[in-house]
């Protein structure tokens, strides 16, 4: 005879479904800031190629922000909604 199982706790699923939600908006955030990057560097090319004046400072930005954005789209994987 197999003990039976009592179920999901209803904290769980209500812990399961907030940490969609903040996965969910972590990613929106992740991708907004690629997003904004993308715009930063065409800038930056485009201002070099016309103008020979480029954005100081769009090479640094990225540098430091690749590894945050990495870590912003991680949770959605790990929550299984990717």
């Amino acid at each position: 005879m197999q003990p039976q199982s009592a179920g999901p706790l209803p904290d769980e699923t209500a812990l399961s479904r907030g940490f969609g939600h903040v996965a969910a908006l972590l990613s929106a955030i992740g991708t907004v800031w690629i997003f904004v990057l993308m715009l930063l560097i065409c800038a930056d090319v485009l201002g070099l190629a016309l103008f020979s004046r480029p954005l100081y400072g769009v090479v640094e930005l990225t540098e430091q922000t690749i590894v945050p954005i990495v870590f912003c789209s991680l949770p959605m994987p790990c929550a299984g909604t990717a």
